[in-house]
């Protein structure tokens, strides 16, 4: 009997103790890094934002030379940025949130009575070597209503040439085409002089290409 008294008393410490830790740990807090990462594949293929604001600053190669990237939002014929320091006859969003994840950034934005929520995602799976080597990384938006009204939205997205040179003065070539219900921009150094330079440290060979499916959208809470 002694020691069945002894085991509740312990077990009804132990529960005490667990409470009172639980109670002191401070709440979440999300991570906040130097720069977040946006497209992150490989020293050449990279770009970051280096700003408090996805609006504050171009974006930029790990260098911080510029890799550029725009994003607006046309909220009820008004328009608004959302990513690039570009623009100034549009106002930009308010961001009201950043996530840094293993493999995804997600910002948050409001405007104009909408919410909007970017998500850069790359793939970066060590489980899956094929994905992994994939140079890709997917964008998405998700809008939805905050003022329980419905509101016609279109995107704007851009990805400069700046990608696809090792110096300014590089030129560049340019397409556009259509695959399925994908229109697909593309772009690429004219001369692509692979291994001649020692100096090169971007992805001055190849090319980028961006894709989109549909233009506009309604937000409905």
């Amino acid at each position: 009997m002694a020691r069945s008294r002894f085991f509740a008393a312990v077990c009804l410490l132990l529960v005490t103790l667990v409470g009172a830790l639980a109670q002191q740990q401070p709440a979440r807090t999300l991570l906040r890094p130097p720069a977040a990462p946006l497209v992150t594949h490989d020293p050449y293929f990279s770009a970051w934002s280096m700003g408090d604001q996805l609006t504050g600053d171009r974006t930029k190669h790990w260098t911080g030379s510029r890799h550029g990237m725009g994003g607006m939002a046309r909220v009820d014929g008004k328009a608004y940025r959302f990513m690039g320091e570009w623009d100034a006859s549009a106002p930009p969003m308010k961001q009201v949130r950043l996530e840094v994840l293993p493999t995804r950034t997600i910002y948050q934005f409001e405007a104009g009575g909408i919410d909007l929520t970017l998500t850069f995602m790359s793939p970066l799976l060590p489980h899956d070597l094929d994905v992994m080597a994939r140079p890709v990384t997917y964008l998405t938006w998700d809008v939805r209503s905050t003022d329980a009204r419905t509101h016609a939205v279109s995107l704007y997205f851009d990805c400069t040439a700046e990608w696809v040179v090792n110096t300014p003065n590089d030129k560049v070539v340019s397409s556009r085409h259509k695959i399925g219900d994908l229109r697909v921009l593309s772009s690429a150094r004219k001369s692509s002089a692979c291994l001649k330079s020692r100096a090169t440290i971007y992805a001055s060979t190849g090319g980028i290409c961006t894709w989109r499916f549909r233009r506009q959208a309604l937000a409905k809470k």
